[in-house]
C-alpha cells in the first residue's frame, strides 16, 4: 500500500475556521488458491491459480466551522471519494495465463457527502447537538443519516451522556465485484446485486473522573441493522449477501490511570450479543467477550516528541458457519500484542514505525484467512507544513 495526503487548516478570524484535506492511496492484493484449468487433451483439471486486485481511491474534503454565539457552534463540510479497482482474472500459477471461464473486472464507484451539524450550550452543564448528513453514491443513489445527542455534567467529575442517529454504508468494491476465486471446490466472489446497508443506533453513558489521575466511562449501545452484508455459504459458492434484519447490543467500559505528566495505563472491556433476526445465528466473528490493556508514554526530548504505546489485546470464542460443511463453526480466544512507537521533530516531521502481533501469536479472524497474518511491521513518515 501507497499512501499520501495533505492538510490545510485556516483561522479567518477567532469565529470562523475551515480546514482542506486530500489523500491519493494505491494498493495490490494478491490471492492464491486453486482453479480448473484444462490438460493437454483439453479435459478438466484442477491447478494451482492466483489473482490480483490493483486498487486506488483518493478523497478531497472540506470542513468549515462558525462560532455563531459564546453557546453556538455550526460546523458543516462537503467531501469526494472515487474508489477504483482493477480486478484481474485466475491466473495458472505455472503459466500467468487466464484460466479458462475467468473473467476480470474494472471497477468504480464514487461518493459526494454533504453534512452539517450544530452544537448548542444551553446551560452551563446542559449540551445539544443535532446533525444530518446526504450521502450521493453513484450505485445506491442516495441516503440521509440524521443524528442527535445530548450532554449533563452533573458535577465537574461526572458527565453524563446519550445519542441517537442513523448510518448508510455502501458495499466496497471487494464485496460487489470480486471475480469468483476457486479454493479447491469451494468458491468465493463478490454480488453486484447488493444493497447498501442502514443502521439505527442508540448508545447512552457515565464518564467520573477520580481526582486529576483516574478516568473511568461506562457505555452501553444497541444497533438495529437492514441489509447487513455478511458473506454465506450456498452449495459451494460463498458469497456476499444482504441479511434481511439484524441487531447487536451491548456495554463498554473503560479506566485511564495517569501515573504520570505523560504516561498513563488504561484497560477496556466489552460485553456483546448479535442476533441474524432471520436465522436466530449469532452474526459472525463478533465475541461475546473482548478486552484490551496497555500503557502509553510520551517525553519531549527539546525539539523531539517521543511517543510510545504497548497494547495488549484478548478477542472472546465468536462462530462462523463453516464453508466445508455449512455448519456453525466456534473459535478459540486468543490473546495478541501491538505496539507502536513516533517520532517527532519541531512538530513538523514525524516518523512512526507499528507492529501488530508483536510475539506471532497463532489464531484465525475469517474463515479463509487460517491461521491470520502473523508479526505485521509498518512504517510511516510525514511532514506537516
Amino acid at each position: 500500500t501507497v499512501f499520501g495526503g495533505a492538510d490545510l487548516a485556516t483561522e479567518w478570524n477567532k469565529n470562523v475556521g475551515s480546514e482542506f484535506s486530500a489523500f491519493v492511496r494505491e494498493q495490490k492484493r494478491e490471492t492464491w488458491g486453486m482453479g480448473i484449468g484444462a490438460a493437454a487433451d483439453g479435459s478438466p483439471t484442477v491447478t494451482r491459480s492466483y489473482s490480483h486486485n490493483d486498487g486506488g481511491d483518493w478523497q478531497a474534503a472540506e470542513r468549515a466551522r462558525w462560532q455563531v454565539t459564546d453557546g453556538n457552534t455550526v460546523s458543516g463540510g462537503a467531501e469526494f471519494r472515487r474508489i477504483t479497482c482493477d480486478f484481474s482474472p485466475q491466473l495458472d500459477a505455472f503459466t500467468g495465463q487466464p484460466l479458462p471461464l475467468s473473467l476480470g473486472k474494472d471497477a468504480a464507484i464514487e461518493n459526494t457527502g454533504l453534512y452539517v451539524q450544530d452544537e448548542a450550550e444551553l446551560t452551563q452543564r446542559l449540551r445539544l447537538l443535532a446533525a444530518v448528513r446526504l450521502d450521493v453514491n453513484s450505485e445506491f443513489g442516495e441516503a440521509v443519516s440524521p443524528r442527535a445527542g445530548v450532554l449533563y455534567e452533573v458535577d465537574a467529575a461526572t458527565t453524563l451522556r446519550a445519542s441517537a442517529g442513523q448510518a448508510f454504508r455502501a458495499p466496497s468494491l471487494l464485496e460487489l465485484y470480486q471475480p469468483p476465486v476457486y479454493f479447491g471446490n469451494l468458491v468465493f466472489q463478490g454480488n453486484p446485486d447488493l444493497d447498501a446497508e442502514h443502521i439505527t443506533s442508540v448508545d447512552a453513558g457515565i464518564e467520573h473522573r477520580a481526582g486529576r489521575t483516574l478516568k473511568m466511562h461506562v457505555d452501553g449501545f444497541y444497533n438495529d441493522m437492514d441489509d447487513l452484508i455478511a458473506d454465506r455459504l450456498n452449495g459451494t459458492v460463498d458469497m456476499y449477501v444482504n441479511v434481511d434484519r439484524a441487531w447487536s447490543a451491548g456495554v463498554e467500559s473503560g479506566v485511564e490511570w495517569s501515573l504520570d505528566d505523560g504516561l498513563a495505563v488504561f484497560a477496556n472491556y466489552t460485553y456483546e450479543q448479535s442476533e441474524d433476526r432471520g436465522t436466530g445465528l449469532d452474526l459472525p466473528y463478533i465475541p461475546d467477550h473482548a478486552a484490551n490493556g496497555g500503557i502509553r508514554a510520551s517525553r519531549r526530548f527539546g525539539s523531539f516528541l517521543t511517543e510510545i504505546s504497548v497494547t495488549e489485546n484478548y478477542v472472546g470464542t465468536r462462530g462462523f458457519q463453516d464453508l466445508q460443511t455449512g455448519m456453525w463453526r466456534e473459535l478459540d480466544a486468543y490473546f495478541r500484542t501491538d505496539a507502536s512507537c513516533r517520532v517527532t521533530v519541531r512538530d513538523r516531521f514525524w516518523v512512526a514505525a507499528g507492529a501488530q502481533n508483536l510475539f506471532d501469536a497463532d489464531y484465525q479472524e475469517t474463515s479463509v484467512l487460517n491461521p491470520a497474518p502473523g508479526l505485521l511491521w509498518t512504517l510511516e513518515s510525514g511532514i506537516r507544513f
